[in-house]
This record gives structure tokens, sequence and C-alpha cells, in this order.
């Protein structure tokens, strides 16, 4: 996969580069950075567009404009992922983030295997906002973003769902990937503990990519 689009693609991503980072995210979720707000922007739609295409995928768009807090998430995440009850107004508690993210598709009859719904793809549009607002939330919900993924990965009996998701936004989150504290590199642990992802997946750190959208 190239490390970078060339500055000959930066009008827009091409076809070819969003095969090819779709085809990252079988392995890796992703942190997809730009300093040019123009090009992050137009790639987070094409990355959504192009996901939405895939066939046996779930694909579950967040702006990251509206998201400044765990109830602007909570709120987005009820729109892309719809259910009779909204989101409880938390992450870990009955009700809440995590428990919304485990939720498989709604089951439908069957007719054969390209009926199943086999990933499901988070594209999370100007990440860097919460980042920079609240680097802590930030960092708990990335957690559970991959921690449900690694669980439904690596601990669950239920039929596979691939989680990934792309984190997209400006030079922050490239920033935040070298951290070795931060959520992209290790699990959360609130007191020093085993990491409740890292004993429940085997796992030792999430698996998170970054890679620039355009050369530098």
């Amino acid at each position: 996969m190239p490390h970078a689009i060339s500055r000959a693609r930066e009008r827009s991503p091409s076809g070819d580069w969003l095969a090819r980072a779709a085809q990252a995210l079988e392995d890796t979720h992703l942190a997809c950075w730009s300093a040019n707000l123009g090009l992050r922007e137009r790639f987070g739609l094409e990355m959504a567009w192009y996901l939405q295409r895939m066939p046996q995928t779930q694909t579950c768009v967040l702006s990251g404009g509206l998201i400044h807090d765990l109830e602007g998430f909570c709120r987005a995440l009820d729109r892309a992922l719809p259910a009779s009850t909204p989101v409880a107004r938390t992450i870990d508690g009955p009700g809440g983030v995590i428990d919304r993210l485990r939720r498989r598709p709604r089951e439908r009859p069957i007719l054969g295997d390209a009926d199943i719904i086999k990933h499901r793809y988070y594209v999370w549009r100007d990440a860097d906002m919460l980042l920079r607002a609240d680097p802590d939330l930030f960092g708990r919900l990335a957690d559970a973003i991959t921690g449900v993924a690694a669980e439904a990965e690596f601990a669950s009996e239920d039929r596979l769902l691939i989680h990934r998701c792309v984190f997209v936004g400006g030079p922050s989150l490239d920033a935040y990937a070298r951290d070795p504290a931060g959520q992209f590199q290790s699990w959360f642990s609130e007191h020093g503990e085993e990491p409740f992802w890292s004993a429940l997946s085997g796992l030792p750190r999430p698996n998170v990519r970054a890679l620039p959208i355009e050369a530098t």
C-alpha cells in the first residue's frame, strides 16, 4: 500500500488508492490525516462512499464537526446505528456506547451468503476536533471502538463481524498515533490494572495504523 497520496492526486483520492485503503482495513484500523482541510474532507466523503458500495458491509459515518463531547458522540452514534432507545450517555455503562457498538446488524431473512453482513466500517470524519477539545474522552471512545472490534474478532462465539474504523483528521491524529500512552498504541487502563480489552481479546495493544492522505 502506498505510504501517501502523491501530489498529482491531491485534488481527489483516486479509486485505486481508496481500494488499497479498504484492503488495509482487513487488518487494521486507519488514522488518515492531512494538513489540507479540503483534501481530508473529500477523502472522508469518498472513503465512506466507497465502503458503502462494498458487498456485505454496513458503513457508519460519524460527523466529527458535531462531536465536541460525549453527548455529541452519542447523538452521532444514534444516527449511525439507530435503535428503539437512544444510547445512554455513558461509555461502558448499561445501554451506553460499548453496548451499542456491540449490537449486531439487524437480522433479516437470509437468502444466501451474500445477505450476511461481514464488515462494519466506521468513518469518523473530523475526528481531530474531539481529540483537540477533550483528548481523554477521545481516547476512551477510540478504545471502545477498537476494543469492541477486538472482542468481536477474537473473543466472540457469534458469527464473525469485522469492525474497522477510519479516523479522519489533521496532523494531530498523526501525533496522537505516535504517542505510546495514547489509545491508538495502548489499551485504556484506569488504575494501572491489566486493560480489559487486552485480557478479553489477548491482544497486547490496539491495531491502528496512521496514514498520511497526501505526500509530505
